[in-house]
């Protein structure tokens, strides 16, 4: 597309479309990707990212392309450690008398 003005035409369809012939779901490509779309552009996102791109894979499917994150998220590996630190206390309190120090 050479103008915004056509992107943004095309995209209103495209959105148009889905609500009219689709079921109404979120799709996980489009909001837990980094990059979504051809496989050049895809590739160029990742480059573009640097050191930052390191660690995040290329997934592709019928769909297209995704770049993605390859590890799982903090809830998965710490939710049990993120918790409010009291509970974890097993210490019991020693209350020392000041004056008698």
């Amino acid at each position: 597309m050479s103008h915004s003005d056509e992107l943004s035409l095309s995209h209103r369809s495209w959105v148009e479309e889905a609500l009219n012939t689709r079921e109404r779901k979120r799709e996980k490509r489009w909001s837990e990707s980094i990059a979504v779309g051809g496989l050049s552009f895809v590739e160029q996102i990742k480059t573009e990212l640097g050191a930052r791109g390191f660690g995040r894979n290329i997934i592709s499917s019928m769909e297209g392309h995704e770049l993605r994150e390859s590890q799982l998220s903090y809830r998965g590996h710490f939710g049990a450690e993120k918790r409010p630190l009291t509970y974890g206390n097993s210490l019991p309190w020693r209350i020392y008398d000041v004056n008698a120090l």
